[in-house]
């Protein structure tokens, strides 16, 4: 939606906080990621609502490849707040030897 700032959502990146699911051999990495953040309006008030967020892997922050993609329908987001489990819908298939860079979407707002 137009009215959640681009700016906003970015920051939200920053802010989340991501905790891995273990596996019991410390070898194999998970292939799921929690993710929290926080959504706010153009005015930087927090949102209250239902939204569909697509979450993105890239290999660069800038010009980089898409190497994951996931969909979460229907996110509920109160007070702002928001969590989801990436690798819910589609694995997660990247090794995590590399840094990689998280995108999230709001209703298809670029």
């Amino acid at each position: 939606m137009k009215f959640i700032s681009k700016q906003i959502v970015f920051a939200s990146l920053i802010l989340l906080s991501a905790c891995f699911c273990y596996s019991a051999d410390a070898a194999v990495v998970p292939n799921y990621l929690g993710y929290e953040g926080i959504l706010t309006d153009s005015s930087d008030e927090a949102v209250t609502a239902t939204y569909d967020i697509t979450f993105r892997i890239y290999d660069a922050i800038t010009d980089g490849s898409v190497l994951w993609t996931e969909v979460h329908s229907d996110v509920s987001v109160v007070n702002g707040n928001f969590s989801v489990q990436l690798g819910d819908t589609t694995t997660i298939d990247l090794d995590f030897e590399e840094q990689y860079f998280v995108t999230i979407e709001v209703e298809s707002d670029g």
